[in-house]
């Protein structure tokens, strides 16, 4: 996939060191207990959901969204893709 940009696009500065230092975080002891069938079964659905998502345009989305809301469909659907994030 190829993006096109501006001859006239101006570049962003580079970033100082303070905002380098900033972007760093301490590592976290997370634990993942899930089987790879476990998982898929309890996420992937999800996944595919927000790409599907992610391929529409603002005007399509509240199309779509309108339509989960009127079957009752929208609160676990977002539910879903809080887990998901």
């Amino acid at each position: 996939m190829t993006s096109k940009t501006s001859r006239h696009a101006k570049k962003m500065p580079a970033a100082t060191p303070e905002q380098r230092k900033a972007m760093t975080f301490p590592a976290l002891k997370v634990s993942f207990e899930h089987t790879n069938d476990d998982w898929a079964i309890t996420y992937l659905p999800r996944v595919r959901l927000a790409t599907l998502i992610l391929q529409r345009d603002d005007m399509v989305l509240e199309k779509l969204m309108a339509g989960f809301v009127k079957d009752g469909l929208a609160p676990d659907m977002m539910d879903g893709l809080c887990m998901t994030k």
